[in-house]
């Protein structure tokens, strides 16, 4: 049986009126009882802690609020141990309760919050992961979390504005399923009887849609079946494919068009910013963003980029085969002769963060248009499916 965190209330057995709160392990709410108990308390109620699905819109708000408020006590003076103690009192699911006792568990031991925070990396997005582990390096993790924090909360933001945006185009889509099926089982027989008795040779657009079982017999069974099959062992086999030849060919073709979101990350800049700011010189701070990236092709290209500083050129030449437009180029330019490079990178790096988070709302604005336009397509040649052959009858008869 899988242990659940549980959010509890108790009283010590000696002392009625002190009231205990906290977050605690265990099997069943049975057990939860008798470890209270036999630490000398009485166990006065207890819920369990709601599990999220990875990536949901849930879990991402969860993130957001754990990141922001870690940001927060760690400005106000708090050390990291009574920082994640009260990160862990405060959990408000499983993921964050199992990472933030990760985080305690190992800071006891004496280790590196990047060492812990790579053990327990499936509880986070890589991302996120390798984002605290150089701010960690860097020495700017409140910063850093703060960051991590606006990025989550315009993400979790743009996520609800899809969701918002797609629920007519949803029902729309859902009603029509329905209507299409009551109309194929119920209402186009009575069309096949009419024109089986007039006699009227039908064109094959129309055949197909007034047999009862078009769409349905085998052929349409056999490409459904192969879909299916095709998404479940992709999905089962996609942890192969990460490591695949044929996967990194499409990454490395991706990873250059201005387009892909991991072509121009715009954290990778303000890491790098982040890090000169601190007083790390050029090389180190390319090395720093390199290390940690998430992405082992554009990891691959930051590698380059510190063998053509080794080599002598300069950060002008360094970011030309960076995915970066004219006008980003030139910032970092004129940043490298004026001694304000660092001010430039975080710059650049607002600049594709606000370009990204443009095309997402494009997207999103666009999307359910683009539903309806399928969806009005579909009714029209149903439409014209149903009729043509009347219109054809009409010509004949006059």
């Amino acid at each position: 049986m899988q242990a659940s965190w549980y959010r509890y209330e108790a009283r010590a057995r000696h002392e009625q009126e002190t009231v205990q709160r906290g977050v605690r392990k265990a099997q069943s709410l049975q057990t939860l009882r008798i470890q209270l108990w036999h630490r000398g308390n009485e166990l006065l109620s207890a819920v369990p802690l709601r599990r999220s699905r990875s990536g949901s819109l849930a879990q991402l708000a969860v993130w957001q609020q754990w990141f922001h408020t870690w940001s927060e006590l760690l400005n106000a003076g708090f050390d990291m141990h009574r920082a994640l103690s009260f990160l862990h009192q405060q959990s408000l699911c499983h993921c964050t309760a199992n990472l933030s006792h990760a985080l305690l568990i190992g800071i006891e031991r004496g280790e590196s919050l990047a060492s812990r925070l790579k053990a327990h990396g499936p509880l986070l997005l890589q991302r996120y992961v390798s984002a605290l582990q150089s701010a960690e390096e860097i020495g700017q993790l409140p910063a850093a979390l703060a960051n991590l924090a606006l990025e989550l909360q315009e993400r979790v933001a743009q996520r609800r504005a899809l969701y918002a945006a797609l629920s007519y185009p949803s029902t729309v889509l859902v009603l029509g399923i329905f209507l299409w099926l009551a109309m194929k089982l119920a209402v186009l027989p009575r069309f096949a009887t009419m024109y089986a008795d007039a006699q009227a040779e039908l064109p094959w657009i129309t055949a197909w849609l007034l047999q009862p079982a078009a769409g349905m017999g085998t052929g349409f069974l056999a490409c459904l079946t192969a879909l299916l099959g095709g998404v479940l062992l992709l999905w089962k086999w996609w942890p192969v494919l990460r490591t695949s030849h044929m996967k990194a060919r499409i990454m490395a073709w991706l990873v250059r068009q201005p387009w892909w979101p991991m072509g121009a990350n715009g954290e990778d800049y303000y890491r790098l910013g982040l890090s000169l700011t601190q007083g790390f010189t050029l090389q180190q701070g390319v090395t720093l963003v390199a290390k940690y990236h998430s992405c082992p092709f554009s990891r691959q290209r930051w590698y380059q980029s510190l063998h053509q500083l080794n080599l002598g050129r300069s950060a002008t030449q360094l970011f030309r085969h960076h995915p970066l437009n004219s006008a980003q180029q030139g910032l970092l330019e004129l940043g490298e002769r004026s001694g304000t490079l660092p001010k430039q990178l975080m710059s650049v790096a607002a600049q594709l963060k606000f370009a990204l988070s443009m095309r997402q709302a494009r997207f999103a604005q666009q999307l359910p248009t683009l539903v309806l336009v399928v969806i009005s397509l579909c009714a029209a040649v149903f439409m014209v499916a149903l009729y043509l052959p009347l219109f054809q009858l009409g010509l004949a008869v006059s």
